[in-house]
């Protein structure tokens, strides 16, 4: 059994294109991995898609997934979706991310299954026979760390503060309702904090310097944040992180700078009352104030 995984191209409409590792089907990968099921990445801001095409012909895999991670990718990947079937009408084709998650009949003509959600678990269920929409829940300790032997970790080149900068979630999932969102699970999920210290061990060795925590709210949990941190500390790397203006207080903000962190991006989203409340955000601009003085 074969299994293609691709992320899209989006250098036509994201600047920072391909700065970072596609986190994603790196999960997928590591959870295929561990169930024995060969795969290979596919990053088409760095794979030429000619040369994907001429493999999908020749060597005709089982399976092909597709990472649609915006709506700005679609038709891209619509296209692609159309282009294997026409030269592998064997090939199943699994599509995932945030369009089909939102969105998930949106290829139905050309899919074998649409994974709504983290697609781990779901992406078994699949090779199992299952397909439609599926739509399962998972374990974040469940599978692995991301499987980056997969790709040449040479073409990312993210720095924060001069330096090289990688990627990671340490939590998934947000409780808030904001309406611009495409997260649909509203159950935060953390992560064992030694398999944390495992990845970013595993980074430094990478030759990376510092991590850009892509959590949506990486103070949410005070034992979580306490222990996260205290890696960071310990193993001597710096940090970048997300939060909320709400959550931001005077203590957190000493203990991120005490362990490590060099840059936190605040979800500001607008300077106007009647907005932040038209988009649900729970915010005000006093709020947001505040958090910038701190």
């Amino acid at each position: 059994m074969t299994f293609f995984l691709v992320s899209p191209d989006e250098r036509s409409f994201l600047w920072n294109a391909g700065d970072r590792a596609p986190l994603g089907i790196l999960y997928i990968s590591s959870a295929l991995s561990a169930n024995g099921i060969d795969n290979e990445v596919f990053d088409l801001n760095h794979y030429n898609l000619d040369t994907l095409i001429k493999r999908v012909e020749k060597e005709k895999p089982d399976y092909v997934g597709l990472s649609i991670v915006s709506s700005a990718s679609f038709k891209q990947m619509k296209g692609l979706a159309r282009r294997i079937k026409e030269l592998s009408q064997y090939t199943k084709i699994i599509v995932g991310g945030s369009h089909i998650s939102a969105l998930p009949k949106s290829l139905d003509e050309l899919t074998y299954a649409s994974i709504v959600g983290y697609g781990e678990r779901g992406i078994l269920k699949v090779v199992n026979g299952e397909k439609g929409i599926i739509n399962e829940a998972i374990d974040i300790n469940e599978f692995p760390i991301p499987n980056r032997s997969k790709i040449d970790s040479n073409n990312y080149s993210m720095y924060i503060n001069k330096l090289r900068t990688a990627s990671i979630v340490t939590s998934r999932g947000c409780p808030y309702n904001c309406v611009f969102c495409s997260k649909h699970d509203r159950k935060v999920r953390f992560r064992n904090p030694e398999s944390i210290r495992e990845e970013i061990k595993e980074l430094k060795k990478q030759g990376y310097e510092a991590v850009y925590v892509l959590d949506e709210n990486f103070v949410i949990k005070e034992n979580h944040f306490e222990a996260v941190t205290n890696i960071m500390k310990e193993e001597e790397i710096k940090y970048k992180i997300e939060m909320r203006t709400n959550d931001v207080t005077a203590e957190q903000v000493k203990r991120l700078k005490q362990t490590g962190c060099i840059e936190t991006a605040l979800g500001i989203e607008s300077g106007d009352n009647q907005i932040l409340k038209n988009i649900k955000k729970g915010t005000t601009v006093e709020i947001n104030r505040n958090a910038i003085e701190i």
